[in-house]
């Protein structure tokens, strides 16, 4: 209706409420202006009268809709079924012509619109969730397999170009920070040389699911799978085996295949150290992203890749990360010219129907809803983490995750009998639950003429048998509460018990599972990826832990013990507390009885000489702990300050040395940084930056030092002073590694939560662990190293060196510039 119908209708009813109707109309048509002029997604989303009423309009710029139109084709847009026509709201040329599927359809003026406005809100959900770097994105009407596939037959068939990095200019998008599109005479990097045989490998890191490995096989080349290499419970990208393909064989190389979202315990591959080395080596980098675009820190991470190694697209689903039906997948690329290649290699015109579908839905989310969509499932994974980890604590097993991997977790199925592990998936099913994967521990299976051992988890011999679950956008806190009772119902009627000796075991341990991956020998490049990988990729050598739980000891009798550390706060500058309450426990776990007594203190001199005092005040006691809010003489390594600002963790734990097995004795400075780690862990499992080790006794998080331990004797006492860096991050004042702190790095918990949990852990490893458990230790203490931290002597010229193993007894080997090797033991190291 234009502004003469309605001075019309004005004739026929009231000319105040014709205008008032004409107000409404006219904010309509401003929805759609802002849309059509901004490219993007609306910032509310519109309702549904005013997505019918723009559907409409479009359908109404399709020829088959015009009034008194008639058709003599093969193909004019004939529906026999109304519901069907309805369904497509009456659009029913599809996409594109013969030739290329984004193409502009004479026909189909309407369709043509839709399907470019489509592809320009995908783009901009894309650079909203952390992909700034996109300039271009595709939508197609095939799933993210099929979508894969034409990928590849594209990069087989792009000629060789020049390599000419995206260029910076004025964006066209007014509301958006993100890089301008650029034209699409964009310079594609190079993927083959003219007259050379034509490359037939496409590099795979390997992830169990099908369609990943057909895709492939149906783009008619042939996979180069390379394994993952496993670190305690978590699998990451093997980097150095997917740098020794390249060199051998880059020229037949297509590209390297990566994968970002995927089920645990399998990481997220390295993305950014992947794409350095396809930039480093002429390969093309393809990201499958499935359902990793709920994930800020996997678009972060494709983001990075883009901005600093080579990405020639990533490829997602639109089904998984934006609630439509199944049937759509989003390829997006740094290079709009090979969003033009794709184009053009798509075979005839396509269906709308997953465009529309897509359309329709990110217009009526908008931003803030899909913004709150995203919140609301990275907080739901935190509390879904918590249940599954109580299960896990109830019942004798363990959580498995990793920090980055922040859409999946899984539950290890140790104490189901064999044959009763696959019998959990049907029982859930038939439940009505749906999503969670069981796998079974040694599965075999052949794909695509491959065949794979562990078929499921990944790689040849994960440990265990497991649940795999997601906690994926649109899921709700009911969703899980429901879960969580039809499991329990589920465990039950298997009529499994929990054996005694799993009952005992600490949680978040993996139990008799011995960690047999590739660890660096001498001379080796360290396990955790690209050496020459700068801090920005420190993700890539993170390893994953099985998350700790809460501990399972008792608390003190006072009601007025903190809820979470067990210690009560002081009435006095000093309180002491003494209790027995651990014997329970213990008894089952050691000969010997422990008991133990807390000091808590505002203040002090040292925790270190108060808890020496403490000792001698109770010579009966086996652990003793100091903790104060700040101390005025603390100390480090070599007599250093300690500064001690209120925030942090500043305690000492006195352990009697009959606890203490020799082997326990002398790798007390390497367990004293797991106990920090795996506390730090327990409370704080998904920070920013996972934390790691720096031998012998510091935890490092991105590079920043966080904590350090003093070990000193006393008695029959060895004494651990303990500092961690939670709210504050002292200044270094003698050129010593750069110090950072926990809640940088989003950690919500305070010093006294933390100390608590420290000294939980110390009571159920040294409760627990038993003679002839050194190369177990050694092991954890190996996949927790951050093995690409550049280390320095604390000597006058602050040698560097590179750590390159941790040997049986806890001594590490390094090397200088020059290539001299040697064994430390306790020489002081930052």
């Amino acid at each position: 209706m234009n502004s003469e119908t309605f001075q019309l209708a004005g004739k026929l009813i009231a000319a105040n409420y014709v205008h008032h109707a004409t107000q409404g109309l006219k904010r309509v048509e401003s929805l759609v202006q802002s849309l059509i002029a901004q490219r993007r997604l609306p910032d509310e989303g519109w309702n549904d009268s005013t997505v019918e009423h723009f559907m409409s309009c479009l359908s109404q710029m399709d020829s088959n809709n015009f009034v008194g139109n008639v058709g003599v084709g093969e193909r004019e847009g004939r529906v026999w079924s109304s519901v069907v026509a309805k369904r497509h709201f009456y659009m029913t040329h599809g996409i594109g012509r013969s030739g290329d599927i984004s193409a502009n359809q004479p026909k189909a003026a309407g369709s043509s619109l839709l399907y470019s406005l489509t592809n320009l809100l995908a783009l901009d959900a894309l650079r909203l969730c952390g992909a700034k770097r996109t300039q271009q994105a595709l939508v197609l009407p095939v799933a993210t397999g099929m979508a894969l596939s034409l990928v590849l037959q594209t990069l087989q068939a792009l000629p060789a170009l020049s390599v000419t990095a995206p260029s910076p200019s004025t964006s066209t998008d007014p509301g958006s920070s993100a890089p301008p599109l650029l034209p699409s005479s964009s310079p594609l990097p190079s993927v083959g040389v003219p007259g050379a045989p034509p490359r037939r490998l496409v590099v795979w890191s390997r992830i169990d699911q099908k369609t990943c490995l057909k895709c492939i096989s149906t783009a008619g080349l042939s996979p180069v799978v390379v394994g993952l290499v496993r670190r305690g419970d978590a699998l990451h990208t093997n980097l150095q085996e997917i740098e020794r393909i390249l060199q051998m064989q880059a020229a037949e190389v297509v590209c390297v295949l990566t994968t970002t979202s995927c089920f645990a315990p399998r990481s997220p591959d390295d993305v950014l150290a992947v794409s350095r080395l396809c930039q480093r080596y002429g390969v093309a980098h393809v990201i499958n992203n499935a359902y990793g675009v709920q994930s800020e820190q996997l678009m972060k991470s494709i983001d990075s890749a883009m901005t600093h190694g080579r990405v020639d697209c990533y490829v997602q689903s639109t089904d998984k990360n934006f609630l439509v039906p199944v049937g759509g997948s989003v390829v997006a690329s740094p290079h709009p010219s090979f969003i033009e290649a794709l184009s053009q290699l798509y075979p005839g015109r396509a269906s709308s129907s997953p465009i529309v579908d897509l359309f329709v839905t990110l217009v009526g989310m908008g931003r803030t809803t899909l913004r709150k969509l995203l919140a609301t499932r990275k907080e739901l994974l935190e509390y879904f983490c918590e249940r599954i980890g109580a299960f896990a604590v109830e019942h004798g097993e363990r959580l498995i995750s990793d920090p980055r991997n922040d859409i999946s977790l899984a539950l290890s199925l140790d104490s189901l009998p064999p044959d009763s592990v696959s019998l959990l998936g049907s029982k859930l099913f038939y439940k009505s639950v749906s999503g969670p994967r069981v796998v079974v521990k040694g599965s075999r299976k052949s794909v695509c003429g491959i065949g794979f051992a562990g078929y499921g988890a990944h790689c040849d011999d994960f440990p265990s048998s497991y649940l795999a679950m997601a906690c994926a956008i649109g899921v709700c806190r009911e969703d899980i509460d429901v879960f969580m009772k039809r499991l329990e119902v589920a465990w039950r009627e298997l009529h499994v018990a929990t054996p005694p000796e799993r009952a005992s075991a600490r949680p978040g341990r993996t139990p008799d599972h011995p960690v047999d991956s590739p660890l660096p020998s001498p001379g080796a490049v360290p396990p955790s990826g690209d050496s020459s990988s700068s801090s920005s990729s420190t993700l890539s050598s993170s390893p994953a832990v099985a998350i700790p739980l809460k501990p399972v000891l008792p608390k003190l009798p006072s009601p007025e013990c903190h809820p979470v550390s067990g210690l009560a706060p002081p009435r006095s500058p000093c309180r002491e507390t003494p209790s027995t309450e651990l014997s329970a426990v213990a008894s089952s776990c050691t000969e010997v009885t422990p008991v133990w007594v807390k000091q808590w203190m505002e203040t002090c001199g040292s925790t270190m000489e108060e808890a020496k005092a403490a000792v001698d005040r109770h010579p009966d006691r086996d652990f003793v702990l100091v903790f104060a809010r700040t101390q005025g003489k603390g100390r480090g390594t070599n007599n250093r300050n300690w500064l001690s600002p209120v925030g942090n963790v500043y305690m000492t734990v006195a352990i009697r040395k009959a606890r203490l097995i020799p082997s326990r004795e002398f790798l007390l400075p390497l367990e004293t940084a797991l106990v920090t780690l795996n506390a730090i862990l327990r409370l704080e499992p998904h920070l920013s930056y996972p934390p790691k080790l720096k031998w012998p006794n510091d935890v490092v998080v991105n590079g920043q030092k966080i904590s350090g331990c003093l070990i000193e004797e006393h008695r029959d006492y060895r004494l651990v002073g303990i500092g961690i860096n939670v709210q504050e991050a002292p200044e270094v004042t003698d050129g010593g590694r750069p110090s950072g702190c926990l809640a940088q790095f989003g950690a919500k918990c305070s010093a006294e939560e933390l100390a608590g949990a420290v000294f939980d852990v110390f009571l159920e490893r040294l409760t627990t662990l038993h003679d002839g458990t050194r190369p177990e230790l050694i092991a954890e203490w190996r996949a927790h190293v951050d093995w690409a931290l550049p280390v320095h002597r604390r000597d006058a010229q602050r040698t560097l060196v590179r750590a390159l193993e941790v040997t049986d007894w806890g001594q590490l080997i390094v090397e200088d510039a020059n290539g001299r090797r040697e064994t430390l033991t306790s020489e002081y190291l930052w």
